[in-house]
Order: structure tokens, then C-alpha cells, then sequence
């Protein structure tokens, strides 16, 4: 095992590009209407240009990027990296929330007497379920060559 990373996922730079343009139309249609005299429609039209920004801050090379490797993966936010590996995190799943579905998994922290609970926000490009085989493949292959690095995680209901 080298721990040289496999691939680098990236988010998908046409959704963001997408999102950061209808983002922008909003906030130009919101300023309009506030110019016109609508009263207050700069607030939102000041979150849609926050929108907008955050969106296109996604395309920065290694803002939001996700590095798997023989060991573990780097995740990568607003260029703070954290790193699991892959003997101290449960199975990947995939969960449905209030804004669609996610991939959530568990990570074993030293000195805590349960795990902590991590919820992976991007799917770089990939359906979420997608996103959990490719994560589980890889903890998977890692795993088999560590037989003893398997652990026992809580229910999925806890």
C-alpha cells in the first residue's frame, strides 16, 4: 500500500457554474424590483450575490475536493482538509434529508466514547449512492488487506 491517492474527486463544474448563474439571475431580477421601488428586495437579492459567490467558490482547484487513497481520503472544505482513515470509519450510507439525499458515515475519534457522526455535504459529480459504492469500494479493498483493523459500529437507527 502506497498511499498515493487513486484519484482526486472534484465537484461537478457545470452544476456549479449552474447554480452560481441562477444565483446570479435572481439576485439581478432582485435588485431590479428593488430599484423599481420594491421595498426591501435587496435582502434577498444580497443572499442570492452570497449564493452565487459560494457557488463559484467551488470551481477554486482544491476548495471542496475529496482524495481517496490505500490508507484513507482527504476531505476538503473552504480548503480546510480533514482526514479519515479508512480503519476508524464506518460503512458509508446514504441518508434522505430535508434538501435530497446524502452520504453520511461514522468516524471512530480517539478518546470518545462513541463515534462521531460525519455527513459528507458534496458528491463530487456523483449520484449519492454512487458516491457510498466508490467510498465503500475503497474502504472495502483497504480493509481486506488489514483484516484486523475491522471494528464493530453502533445500529444505523442510533
Amino acid at each position: 500500500m502506497t498511499g498515493e491517492p487513486t484519484q482526486v474527486l472534484r465537484p461537478s463544474p457545470l452544476r456549479c457554474l449552474g447554480l452560481s448563474a441562477a444565483c446570479a439571475v435572481m439576485a439581478g431580477m432582485l435588485i431590479y424590483l428593488w430599484i423599481e421601488g420594491t421595498g426591501d428586495a435587496w435582502i434577498p437579492a444580497l443572499f442570492m450575490i452570497l449564493g452565487a459567490i459560494f457557488f463559484a467558490f467551488h470551481l477554486v482547484p482544491n476548495a471542496y475536493a475529496l482524495w481517496p487513497d490505500d490508507q484513507g481520503f482527504n476531505v476538503s472544505e473552504m480548503f480546510t482538509v480533514k482526514r479519515y482513515e479508512w480503519s476508524a470509519v464506518s460503512v458509508f450510507n446514504v441518508r434522505r434529508g430535508i434538501l435530497g439525499y446524502y452520504v453520511e458515515f461514522y468516524h471512530d475519534m480517539p478518546g470518545e466514547e462513541r463515534p462521531k457522526r460525519i455527513v459528507l455535504n458534496e458528491t463530487y459529480g456523483f449520484k449519492p449512492v454512487d458516491m457510498a459504492r466508490l467510498l465503500n469500494n475503497c474502504r472495502n479493498r483497504s480493509l481486506e488487506a488489514k483484516p484486523a483493523a475491522k471494528k464493530t459500529w453502533p445500529s444505523q437507527n442510533s
